[in-house]
Parts: C-alpha cells; sequence; structure tokens
C-alpha cells in the first residue's frame, strides 16, 4: 500500500503461499542454509559446553552479541552469493540460466523478461520500521555492552567470526571484557 498504491491487494496479493512443486527455488536456497548449519550449529554451540556459563550474565551478554553477529555475517554471505553466482546453463529452460539472479533481473528484457519491480523509498521503510520499535527490535545486548564488545573484537586479530573459531573468540573476549 505504502509504495504501489494503484495496485489493489485484492488484485495483486502482498503474499502467497505456493503448493510445494512450485516453490523449487526458495526450497533449493534455504536447502543450502540447512545443509551447512542444519545439526551442525547445534554441535557447535554444545561444543561451548565447560566454556560457557549460562548464569554469567558476562557471558550471557556475549554470547547474546557475538552468535548474532557470526549468524547474520553468514546469511549475508549466502544471500550475496545465491544472487550473484550464476546458474548451470539449459538450453531448453524457460526462465535464465547461465547467470546470476541479480543479472537476470537488472537486465530483464535481454532474457525477455519484464521489469516489474516496484521502486521502493528507503525513507519509508525507516518510518515503518521506527513505528514498531527500530533497531531495538534487533538488538540483543545494550548498546553500551555492544560498543564495548566491538571496540574489544577490534583490538583482536581475528578477520572473520567461523564456526571453527568462535568458541576462541569468545574465550579472548571474556577476560577484556571485565577489564
Amino acid at each position: 500500500k505504502e509504495f504501489a498504491p494503484e495496485y489493489s491487494t485484492d488484485d495483486l496479493s502482498p503474499h502467497r503461499f505456493l503448493h510445494s512443486i512450485r516453490n523449487i527455488v526458495i526450497k533449493w536456497g534455504w536447502l543450502h542454509v540447512r545443509l551447512q548449519w542444519g545439526a551442525n550449529i547445534k554441535i557447535w554451540w554444545e561444543a561451548g559446553e565447560g566454556i560457557y556459563n549460562s548464569t554469567n550474565l558476562l557471558h550471557y551478554d556475549l554470547t547474546q552479541w557475538l552468535w548474532p553477529k557470526f549468524i547474520q555475517d553468514e546469511l549475508d554471505h549466502l544471500w550475496d552469493w545465491l544472487n550473484n553466482h550464476p546458474s548451470h546453463f539449459h538450453i531448453a529452460k524457460v526462465l535464465p540460466s547461465g547467470v546470476s539472479p541479480n543479472v537476470a533481473i537488472a537486465l530483464a528484457p535481454e532474457y525477455g523478461g519484464t521489469n516489474w519491480l516496484i521502486p521502493v523509498d528507503v525513507a519509508v521503510i525507516r518510518r515503518l520500521k521506527a513505528a514498531i520499535g527500530g533497531e531495538e527490535l534487533l538488538r540483543f545486548v545494550d548498546v553500551e555492552f555492544a560498543q564495548h564488545a566491538e571496540a574489544v573484537f577490534a583490538t583482536l586479530d581475528i578477520q572473520t567470526i567461523t564456526l571453527n573459531n568462535i568458541w576462541q573468540t569468545f574465550t579472548q573476549m571474556v577476560p577484556l571484557l571485565n577489564e
């Protein structure tokens, strides 16, 4: 309604549930998340037993800062890969193939498509987001702790948080956060 008032939600539903056989692309995308993380994330979380003490407020806040940061970085990486990785070329395929989704959308007419994207005003998004609670909804720790954790993390020689180093990062940060 905000971005395309000329379209009725009766005629053009903002969302639609699809039968599983019509939802292949979405399922394929989420398959990568499940295969990459699935049970693995639980295994890596449990690797923190004996390191993480849930009754220690500092430990709790640090995991609430560290794990969402790691997960968001991983989701951003996956989003980038899914949107920029070219699919395999199939001559008989109706939809564009051999090209990334971003390119196919940006150059829709060159691939026999039509650009039906609706321009979105970012200021409206900010206003709508603020109306429901803004950044506070996405915050797992208070601002002061997040700033302190960022400053401490910046002193470490760690470029990227991974499943292989997340608990090592945690153990390096705890004493520094106590200072």
